[in-house]
């Protein structure tokens, strides 16, 4: 087992990043994130050797590593932590969102690429997504239920 160190100016950005969470969603998001962060750095200390080199030579040269979060990890963290309902009529899946927090949440699921969203629209609370028939609307919306509340 390696010795894990938070150089300062990481330990600001993971302040920085919970603050962020805290005031665009609430202490649970801020929580969640931070507790993904360190646990994704406890993995680091167990298994030091799975971490990426960095580029500056001081810090390679010391034997340190960096680790991040994987993207698809924040991705359901954000709506995890953003979406209160999901619902469907015909091929068109409506996703509810706390005030403010649709478009970051869309952006996420944007970046799912999944193969029956023809397209989505989001306002400041709610996200249409226009699926390809009423059965993807369907199973759209049953699997991002199951992702979001288990």
């Amino acid at each position: 087992m390696a010795n894990l160190v938070i150089l300062e100016p990481a330990q600001r950005e993971l302040e920085e990043i919970a603050q962020l969470h805290m005031n665009l969603v609430g202490p649970n998001s801020a929580r969640n994130i931070t507790d993904l962060i360190l646990d994704t750095l406890s993995r680091l200390e167990m298994f030091p050797l799975s971490g990426h080199i960095p580029q500056d030579k001081e810090l390679r040269n010391g034997g340190y590593r960096y680790v991040t979060p994987d993207s698809s990890t924040a991705r359901r963290s954000l709506l995890t932590d953003t979406v209160i309902g999901v619902d469907y009529a015909m091929n068109t899946v409506v996703i509810k969102c706390h005030t403010g927090m649709a478009q970051a949440a869309c952006a996420a699921l944007d970046m799912m690429q999944h193969a029956d969203i023809v397209g989505t629209l989001a306002g400041d609370d709610t996200i249409f997504v226009l699926t390809r028939t009423e059965q993807n609307a369907a199973d759209l919306t049953e699997a991002l239920k199951s992702m979001i509340w288990g």
